[in-house]
């Protein structure tokens, strides 16, 4: 609990910074494509919303919602990326997993996940590579939920407004 709250007032405090700056260019990014996750494909979907933009760099919040087959997974990034023709992302945040087919669901904090990325913006298009490590974490949870040293990539498309 104290962690979510943690979260929010750091989103909450770069928003407040945003809007003082008298700088404000939100730029929200929409979109997904198809991740990797142990040799098979799962949906991604995704948001991106800059809160922060900088001179070279634009801090943001990124949010991906990963369908596995037995779960879906929400993992809420705290990113900073570069804002040139190339953009280069690195980010951390924690990875939520909760179940989909269960009578019982259940959501639990599987550990925080580091992400690396590459992308490029073509006018309102956006295209994206990224790389995500999850270091894992002893969860309380059933081993379909246990996550465990996973590397999973990603590729898709955004489209910004």
């Amino acid at each position: 609990m104290r962690k979510r709250r943690t979260w929010a007032f750091v989103f909450v405090l770069l928003l407040a910074i945003s809007l003082l700056s008298g700088e404000v260019r939100a730029v929200v990014r929409v979109g997904g494509g198809v991740g990797f996750v142990g040799g098979e494909a799962a949906p991604v979907g995704r948001v991106v919303l800059d809160v922060l933009p900088l001179w070279f760099i634009a801090l943001s919040l990124d949010v991906e919602y990963w369908l596995l087959p037995d779960r879906g997974e929400l993992l809420p990034f705290l990113t900073a990326s570069t804002t040139l023709i190339l953009q280069a992302t690195l980010g951390a945040g924690p990875l939520l997993a909760f179940r989909l087919a269960d009578e019982e669901r259940k959501i639990a904090l599987q550990g925080v996940g580091l992400k690396a990325g590459i992308g490029t913006v073509l006018g309102p298009l956006g295209l994206f590579a990224e790389a995500i490590v999850l270091p894992g974490a002893d969860a309380p949870l059933a081993p379909p939920l246990r996550v465990r040293g996973e590397l999973r990539f990603a590729v898709g498309a955004t489209l910004g407004f």
